[in-house]
């Protein structure tokens, strides 16, 4: 569980001091598959503080298990305008048309 927390807060850092540079704040969307789960509460939570320290703002949706809903999270948060996706997918399958559209508005998946 450490390695997967120090891995999340790295991978937070790297892309919001890549997306720092531009001088804005930083939007990113994280779509989770289940909150219901201890499991990615605290991961979220991890994950929110460590985003925000940095200067960015957080947008959180859970799709409760269910793929239709977190599409439509996910295409939400495209229109929102973040600048940054971070998904945990319910099934990761279902998801590659939205994730090939958030890279075509230029969004960091």
């Amino acid at each position: 569980m450490k390695i997967k927390n120090i891995l999340l807060t790295l991978c937070t850092s790297l892309l919001l001091t890549n997306v720092a540079a531009h001088a804005k704040e930083v939007k990113i969307g994280m779509a989770i598959d289940d909150l219901r789960l201890e499991r990615w509460q605290k991961d979220r939570d991890i994950f929110v503080k460590k985003a925000e320290s940095l200067g960015a703002k957080v947008f959180v949706q859970s799709a409760n298990g269910n793929e239709e809903t977190q599409m439509s999270q996910i295409e939400n948060m495209i229109n929102r305008g973040v600048d940054v996706l971070v998904i945990i997918p319910y099934n990761g399958q279902v998801l590659s048309n939205v994730v090939k559209e958030a890279k075509q508005e230029g969004i960091k998946v």
